[in-house]
């Protein structure tokens, strides 16, 4: 039996949410109508051809981050490598404490198209051909822009997300 899009969404609606969050930095309003959007742009793929060929987790994940990306202004779009201050890498054990809303209070000291790349990368395990084609950025680009995965990390393990000596790589 074929499922609605309604019922698919409804399967991948939580880990959309959290992936929105981290995008927005933790803002609720802005998460909500990031969904919004992707939700539509994903209807209108589905409505189309089925999002045959694709898992539709991994199709509305790609509707998410190019509403974003493409909702962002041009100096925000921007790809610069990390530049703060270097810090060590923290105890995995630490990691594994983190509370999360702690990973979006962290993500503010990270730019934003740096924040979609540390998303697909680092937290949805995409492959870096498939999310620099998704961020409209080249390998090298989108290498930069995960650099800034240091500053987040730092954030994360001070339990921050003010935009500290760790975001001056913006």
């Amino acid at each position: 039996m074929h499922e609605t899009f309604e019922e698919r969404l409804a399967g991948a609606l939580d880990a959309l949410y959290q992936g929105a969050l981290f995008l927005t930095a933790g803002d609720a309003r802005a998460t909500e109508d990031l969904l919004v959007q992707a939700t539509s742009r994903g209807f209108a793929a589905y409505a189309a051809d089925g999002m045959s060929g694709t898992s539709f987790g991994r199709c509305m994940e790609e509707c998410l981050i190019r509403c974003f990306a493409g909702g962002l202004p041009p100096e925000d779009r921007a790809v610069a490598a990390y530049t703060g201050e270097d810090f060590p890498e923290p105890d995995p054990a630490q990691l594994r404490m983190v509370p999360p809303d702690a990973l979006f209070r962290a993500a503010r000291v990270v730019p934003p198209l740096a924040r979609a790349a540390l998303w697909l990368v680092t937290l949805r395990r995409w492959p870096y051909a498939e999310a620099a084609r998704s961020l409209d950025v080249d390998r090298e680009g989108l290498t930069a822009l995960l650099t800034h995965r240091r500053g987040w990390l730092a954030a994360l393990t001070a339990g921050g997300g003010d935009r500290s000596a760790a975001s001056r790589g913006r």
